[in-house]
């Protein structure tokens, strides 16, 4: 109920499939969208001959879990400050459904309701008050969907999580980008192409510049000493075919792997000494192997670095060429493993200069940690034994970089070089996102699956795999991430663009969208326990307290917003 008693917009008329059809195409992959979605769309806006355009997702700037579609946040937190009276026609155009329709009409392009702005003239004219008036609370923001969207209607946005990593994605999606607006922009951008050339020029010996993703499969000796590769199907391309074979060289009691069409038979046996292979028994010893290792490397043995190939079998590479496919794939070379033992040797050098274990993740995994209990059972106890040598290189060579320039672009610009860092703190975790043993290969879309949106999406357990996958980080995983190499806009040009799912793009949505919009003082992003709020927010203060669903089994006192639903005003 509004503060005349009467009831708001959102209790009594929506636009329900306008909203969600919207919503929908935000959430999807443009490649992968249902016929019948883009014939929903071309019905929606009135054209039959609609090409289909994939601006910056918010989600693009790092993964985090249950992220809403910011087109439905925008149009509910909207329908929730007016009252029941307003045109709704009206209502369609403040949300900015109408410019995304003009648009269609005019261009023959779809572009989404996330890309554009609500009309905040409309907005302010609805409402009969200054936007900034109108106060919302999301007190569980987690990705940051329904603060964003406040901000961009013109009202004040407070928004809040318990989780750390939540706080900062927040301030890094919504209050920095509408502090500092463009001026962010140009200076994340700037520091985007330092860090590309620090990677290439720290880690480009380490990788092929031609390389788009290397496939592993685990390894273990078995008791005649012989090198096992630990692989269920071997697929490279399930679609067409494409697997990794292996023939033995039983002199030197290695596996050779080449590129195949048929798939290998299980190994049972041994194929060097004929005796039965347990997958169980060769998967323990490849853990310990593993763990043996870097312990030795991380002891400043250089010499370790010999047995890598024991422990971690290059299986094939992908490589760069024409399309998403990539250019097809080939067996390593001798050049290949040597790049990796000499990672392995790098590695060891940082850890006898002492520089390395500052770098490192070295804590142990809480043994309550559900999401991490198998990995634990298997016997990796720490974080950094979920990464390989010359991953753990990576990661120790970009976290040494960032702490360096935390400082630098502090001493040089003060809070706002802080800020920039923190986009450059947010591509590595990225990055570390698809660069672990938990990064296995996705065999249908011929590509590297990350850890969060796989594993984790798929039912919050991390388990080890037979493959993993290694991204070459200097030359094809840190330009992905960043997207940093785009080139001028013409004048005229839209203020977005089509992008890979790199963070800068999104942040120059952000940028453009926001700037201006943050008011010091009313504005703000916090960490705190939502659970402790009870009485802390003056009920005479807060317009609206939105929160994303289902909420409806939370322990709460009837009536109260998170029991009665997603959404709530006060008067």
């Amino acid at each position: 109920m509004s503060a005349s008693g009467k009831a708001r917009l959102i209790e009594k008329r929506f636009p329900l499939a306008e909203i969600n059809a919207v919503a929908e195409y935000e959430m999807a992959f443009l490649k992968m969208m249902p016929r019948e979605l883009r014939e929903r769309i071309r019905a929606l806006v009135g054209v039959s001959e609609l090409e289909f355009s994939d601006p910056p997702k918010i989600r693009s700037l790092m993964y985090y879990p249950a992220r809403r579609p910011t087109s439905a946040a925008r149009a509910v937190t909207l329908a929730a400050a007016l009252e029941e009276g307003v045109d709704l026609e009206m209502f369609m155009e403040a949300v900015g459904f109408d410019e995304l329709k003009r648009r269609a009409q005019r261009d023959k392009v779809f572009v989404p309701l996330h890309a554009l702005d609500p009309d905040r003239e409309l907005v302010a004219k609805l409402l009969g008050r200054d936007p900034k008036s109108v106060v919302v609370v999301d007190p569980m923001a987690g990705g940051g969907s329904i603060p964003l969207e406040a901000l961009r209607l013109g009202f004040t946005a407070i928004a809040g999580d318990y989780n750390p990593v939540a706080y900062l994605l927040l301030r890094a999606t919504i209050e920095f980008p509408a502090k500092y607006g463009r001026k962010l922009y140009q200076l994340v951008e700037e520091e985007a192409r330092r860090m590309l050339e620090y990677a290439r020029r720290e880690l480009g010996r380490f990788y092929g510049e031609n390389d788009k993703g290397y496939i592993f499969f685990r390894a273990a000796r078995h008791d005649c000493g012989g090198v096992l590769p630990i692989v269920r199907t071997g697929a490279l391309s399930s679609k067409k075919s494409v697997y990794v074979n292996f023939d033995f060289d039983k002199e030197a009691k290695v596996p050779v792997p080449r590129i195949s069409n048929k798939q290998p038979p299980p190994l049972t046996a041994c194929p060097y000494c004929g005796k039965p292979v347990s997958e169980k028994a060769l998967q323990a010893k490849g853990v310990e192997e593993h763990v043996k290792l870097l312990e030795a490397l991380l002891g400043g043995d250089e010499s370790a670095a010999d047995r890598i190939a024991e422990v971690y079998l290059l299986a094939a590479i992908q490589q760069v060429g024409r399309g998403r496919r990539g250019g097809g794939y080939r067996t390593p070379a001798q050049e290949d493993l040597e790049r990796l033992k000499e990672a392995a040797r790098e590695l060891a050098r940082m850890a006898k200069s002492g520089e390395l274990h500052a770098l490192l993740p070295l804590a142990e995994i809480p043994a309550g940690n559900r999401v991490f209990e198998e990995v634990r059972r298997v016997g990796l106890r720490h974080w950094y034994q979920l990464y390989s040598p010359r991953q753990l290189l990576a990661f120790a060579k970009l976290a040494a970089y960032v702490r360096r320039r935390v400082k630098e672009l502090q001493s040089e610009y003060g809070e706002i070089g802080v800020t920039v860092a923190l986009y450059l703190a947010v591509a590595l975790a990225k990055l570390s996102d698809y660069n672990t043993l938990l990064t296995q290969w996705n065999a249908s879309k011929q590509n590297i699956r990350s850890f969060s949106g796989s594993q984790y999406a798929g039912g919050k357990k991390a388990n080890l795999g037979y493959d993993f996958c290694e991204a070459i980080v200097p030359y094809a995983g840190l330009p992905w991430i960043l997207e940093a190499e785009e080139e001028e806009e013409e004048e005229g040009e839209e203020e977005f663009e089509e992008t890979r799912g790199g963070m800068l793009p999104v942040l120059k949505l952000l940028c453009n969208s926001l700037e201006g919009l943050w008011a010091e003082g009313r504005d703000g992003v916090y960490l705190w326990d939502a659970t402790k709020l009870d009485g802390a927010l003056d009920a005479g203060s807060v317009d609206i307290i939105h929160v994303d669903p289902p909420y409806y089994d939370s322990t709460t006192t009837p009536g109260s917003p998170s029991s009665s639903g997603s959404s709530s005003s006060r008067p």
